[in-house]
């Protein structure tokens, strides 16, 4: 989840039919929500980003991001606010700081399988 945090965050992904406004939501009261980040990461690829379902309709889109940032914690809702953004809320994480920490991040494969960046994972 980490790892998508910082790919989300600094690598450009397009996410589809967000508008870059605060969504009014009720943050999560119950008690430890910690483990809901990891489960709805998943849902990120398959529902928001660029030409991800693209039968989806904008208003079930934006009704299920904010039923995402209901489900987890408030410091989690607002990473993923930020997130969403491309905006790392911690001034010292930067993207060359991930790069340096974790070389090969950004490396996106093609279809065909080869790596469309010339760094090697694990290099560095």
């Amino acid at each position: 989840t980490l790892m998508d945090i910082f790919r989300l965050t600094f690598d450009k992904y397009e996410w589809e039919f967000l508008p870059n406004i605060k969504f009014d939501y009720r943050p999560w009261e119950g008690h430890d929500a910690q483990g809901s980040l990891l489960f709805q990461m998943k849902k990120i690829p398959r529902y928001f980003l660029k030409d991800s379902c693209p039968t989806l309709s904008q208003e079930k889109r934006i009704a299920m991001w904010i039923q995402i940032l209901e489900a987890c914690d408030p410091f989690d809702a607002s990473l993923l606010e930020n997130v969403r953004r491309h905006k790392m809320p911690y001034r010292s994480i930067t993207k060359k700081l991930v790069e340096e920490a974790f070389p090969g991040i950004f490396n996106r494969v093609s279809e065909d399988g080869q790596e469309e960046s010339t760094e090697s994972v694990g290099q560095g």
